[in-house]
């Protein structure tokens, strides 16, 4: 198991040297969802002006880690994209990607 660990860094710190992925930035303040379906509700609700339906939405998705939020000048790596204009992204450090908007992505 020792030498599995030794042999996992040596690749690890190969692989980041040879083909380093370039990260985006955030360019406005939004969220993004793990499961596009939640992401793709939640902009519904805004897009009917539903703000109570919103809030409460997010206020269950956020604090269960479901969406979260995502800040002007975050780095994030673009993941998938979807044939909508929504784009997973992973927030540098972080190992999961969320959905958001392409639009707050620069």
């Amino acid at each position: 198991m020792k030498g599995f660990a030794a042999g996992l860094l040596v690749f690890v710190s190969t692989a980041g040297a040879s083909g380093a992925a370039e990260f985006k930035t955030v360019s406005t303040e939004g969220f993004g969802c793990l499961a596009l379906n939640d992401f793709n509700r939640a902009v519904d609700f805004a897009n009917q002006n539903d703000i109570a339906a919103f809030k409460k939405f997010i206020g269950q998705k956020v604090p269960s880690g479901e969406c979260r939020s995502l800040h002007k000048g975050q780095a994030v790596f673009e993941e998938q994209t979807s044939g909508d204009g929504r784009i997973c992204v992973r927030p540098k450090g972080d190992i999961d990607c969320v959905w958001t908007d392409r639009a707050i992505i620069e």
